[in-house]
């Protein structure tokens, strides 16, 4: 199995920072998806995931900002086993796995 996170699923980064619960900032960024008129590999300065308004926010080398809406789709059903597997030590004591 791949679990990979939103994120790490639209750029790469090389330094990130926690800004607000759910918002995160992204330095140095290089596109792995296209993201509106901006192809696969173009590389941003930043990159403002912010979650809790449900958008992300790319500033380009010129410094301009571009502001695009979070959309997501729900792919195909985890098996739980399979998720967990692994990760014993991870999960809170007080969780029961089903």
């Amino acid at each position: 199995m791949n679990n990979v996170a939103l994120e790490q699923q639209v750029f790469d980064w090389t330094e990130c920072e926690d800004a607000e619960v759910g918002d995160m900032i992204f330095y140095d960024i290089t596109l792995k998806v296209a993201l509106g008129e901006f192809p696969v590999g173009t590389k941003f300065i930043s990159a403002f995931w912010m979650s809790t308004q449900g958008v992300l926010s790319v500033l380009d080398e010129d410094e301009e900002e571009h502001i695009f809406r979070i959309n997501v789709s729900v792919g195909e059903k985890v098996d739980n086993e399979e998720f967990y597997a692994g990760m014993e030590d991870d999960i809170p004591i007080d969780l029961e796995l089903n």
